[in-house]
């Protein structure tokens, strides 16, 4: 048997072809480059069926004939075909095959598994932990590259952080208290990284809400009325006695009240007073340790008496967490003066007032009387 063997007139080297799908017409593919090997020899490249079907030559360069999808692969991701040198001295055909890949683009945005989502946290829960359940999810079929997860924005501010962008899961990194917000509203994005079909960078995005209803724990103290925004400092009661009498008159105020500052959990409160001065304020006072009421046991003696009265409340839960209010009782004193009506005055004995009345003689006297409340 007799054997040929012709030496190779054209070699194919370098290259390592891909196309993006749906790359536009004419677009080069990279398949590498023929040289013959000797000077002056001439040759003739050729595709087969498969390859055809997609490219065509432009002399030795290869270009896209029509739109490319990823369906169209023949084995794995890859167009699988023969290109052919032929030398045109000779006619040895030296068949190569080409592994043309195809390169998916990034056509459509990821995709949250669910429409929104809702999730709950105490507002005692600590910071930078994640929450347990508190996760967003997203998928993306064209992507080649993990999710970026981002807040894009939240109201209030500043207050939930992700554990990373790579890791959806939420932490807080400012403290919850339901009394000052029940719920927190977040704009959620998911981003995926790709290229387009001519292979520049291409990312996109989807946007979720995420919504957390802040739980309300026993984490505050009770609260004295009346008291504006939560976390206030308490209110200094007053309240004033005629001398003689046990009958207070509130100032400003009708009452002592305090609510629980757990505002969802609204315990019942319990009053008691708790210290005094002088020290002998538990001969004078009592307090009703249901409704706060403040009564008087007897009058005072004097007309000068000034009563400070540390009140404590309690809330009635596991933790027992307490409040302190003060309540200030001055006494008013009442001056008694001839006249055709017999008028009674009150006068507190902290302002200078003058009064004139006639004696028989008449002449005028002037009798300065000192005020001693507030």
């Amino acid at each position: 048997m007799q054997v040929f063997f012709y030496a190779a007139v054209c070699i194919l080297t370098g290259g390592s072809p891909s196309v993006h799908e749906e790359a536009p017409s004419d677009t080069k593919v990279d398949y590498g480059t023929y040289d013959a090997t000797d000077v002056g020899t001439s040759f003739t490249l050729s595709l087969d069926a498969t390859l055809d079907k997609f490219f065509y030559l432009d002399g030795a360069t290869l270009r896209v004939k029509s739109s490319i999808s990823r369906s169209d692969a023949t084995s794995g991701n890859n167009i699988v075909g023969m290109i052919t040198c032929v030398a045109t001295a000779n006619g040895i055909p030296i068949p190569n095959t080409l592994f043309i890949q195809i390169i998916k683009i990034n056509k459509t945005p990821p995709k949250f598994d669910s429409s929104s989502y809702t999730f709950s946290v105490d507002d005692n829960y600590p910071l930078n932990v994640d929450i347990p359940s508190a996760q967003v999810f997203a998928t993306d079929e064209e992507s080649t590259t993990n999710l970026a997860y981002n807040i894009e924005s939240q109201s209030p501010e500043n207050v939930f952080q992700l554990a990373s962008s790579s890791a959806p899961k939420f932490q807080l990194m400012a403290a919850l208290e339901y009394n000052r917000e029940s719920n927190y509203i977040l704009n959620v994005s998911a981003t995926s990284t790709g290229v387009d079909n001519i292979g520049n960078q291409w990312l996109q995005t989807s946007y979720v809400v995420v919504v957390f209803n802040v739980i309300d724990t026993d984490n505050n103290p009770p609260v004295f009325l009346p008291c504006p925004t939560f976390g206030c400092p308490p209110p200094l009661y007053q309240a004033t006695v005629e001398n003689g009498s046990t009958e207070l008159i509130f100032v400003d105020s009708n009452s002592i009240e305090a609510r629980d500052g757990d505002s969802q959990i609204n315990a019942t409160i319990t009053y008691n007073l708790i210290s005094g001065y002088p020290s002998n304020y538990i001969d004078y006072f009592r307090i009703d340790s249901l409704t706060a009421t403040v009564s008087m046991i007897k009058p005072f003696v004097d007309n000068n008496e000034v009563f400070t009265l540390l009140i404590q409340a309690t809330e009635n839960s596991q933790l027992g967490l307490f409040s302190y209010a003060t309540l200030t009782v001055q006494a008013v004193q009442i001056h008694c003066f001839p006249s055709p009506i017999n008028n009674c005055t009150n006068v507190s004995e902290t302002t200078t007032t003058t009064i004139k009345t006639t004696t028989t003689s008449t002449t005028t006297s002037t009798t300065t009387i000192v005020r001693t409340d507030l």
